[in-house]
């Protein structure tokens, strides 16, 4: 697994320099941009061959829409406070 940056991930030039299987893709704040990033991973998948990952620390409405809409998605990284909080359910 590799970890990159929503912003890094979108940029139109980048390519995957690593033979690893899945890219993880977090965003400063949780603002993941949803539209975008559900072209960016479908296209992804198909290009490289590669699964992604999204790395949330915090769940939401916009959240939510993107794991229902993006089939692509092959793993949800959990963080600390979404940790936290289920440990103390």
């Amino acid at each position: 697994m590799f970890k990159v940056s929503q912003e890094v991930f979108l940029d139109q030039n980048f390519v995957p320099t690593t033979n690893k299987p899945i890219c993880l893709v977090y965003a400063n704040d949780n603002e993941f941009l949803a539209n975008l990033l559900k072209v960016k991973i479908d296209k992804f998948a198909k290009d490289h061959k590669i699964y992604t990952a999204l790395y949330i620390d915090r769940i939401d409405r916009t959240l939510i829409n993107i794991i229902n809409t993006i089939e692509k998605i092959k793993a949800i990284v959990i963080g600390e406070n979404i940790s936290q909080n289920l440990n103390d359910w």
